[in-house]
């Protein structure tokens, strides 16, 4: 049996700030709808959604973040902040026409979508945020750690919870990099692995780094 021949396009904006690699379907004057990738992912993990929602007279657009695939990887860690992001999808979101879309975000991909709505409103006729929701004062350990069970995290023995890992990332960057760049295939494979089932209710594996 032959496969479905993609109708997926890939192609990249430049500016003078950015580059970013984009991949596209569906007709040039569909409505817009923009997919945003979470960590550690590219705009391809979009391909069934772009080509499925493409084929319906959608024109589907999924960009490669920066630090990401194909699109600009500055070395400077400030160069991350989410306001530099978010920066980023409105230049594509003007070299694109600059219609109103509907923008649908994945992990760390939904405080980006979420971001760009609040700031920039007429950008956003509709937001989807999967994976992760909506947090005002940020996607950030003061705003995560209120949110944690404390019967099945006491604060004595888990004082950031299921977050650890998030504490530890941010205290110890460097190592983190390392660690991950010394196998990156056992990374992926590591942070890809499937869920189970009997875990709810216990305590998750990321509260012990």
């Amino acid at each position: 049996m032959w496969a479905k021949p993609s109708t997926l396009t890939v192609r990249t904006f430049n500016s003078p700030r950015h580059a970013t690699r984009y991949w596209e379907a569906g007709p040039v004057d569909g409505p817009l709808m923009i997919f945003v990738h979470g960590w550690p992912e590219i705009g391809l993990m979009w391909r069934a959604q772009l080509e499925a929602f493409g084929s319906e007279g959608w024109r589907c657009v999924a960009p490669d973040m920066r630090g990401y695939g194909g699109s600009s990887a500055p070395s400077a860690s400030e160069a991350y902040a989410l306001k530099e992001i978010v920066d980023d999808m409105v230049e594509l979101h003007d070299h694109l026409g600059a219609r109103p879309a509907i923008w649908v975000g994945h992990d760390l991909g939904s405080p980006v979508v979420a971001a760009l709505a609040a700031h920039h409103a007429t950008r956003s006729r509709g937001t989807v945020l999967v994976s992760v929701p909506y947090s005002p004062e940020s996607f950030a350990l003061p705003s995560l750690l209120p949110l944690v069970d404390r019967h099945l995290y006491p604060a004595d023995q888990y004082p950031d919870g299921q977050w650890d890992y998030y504490r530890f990332y941010l205290t110890h960057f460097d190592q983190t990099v390392a660690d991950f760049n010394a196998d990156i295939p056992a990374t992926l494979a590591a942070i890809y692995r499937p869920g189970n089932p009997a875990s709810v209710g216990q305590v998750y594996r990321s509260a012990l780094v």
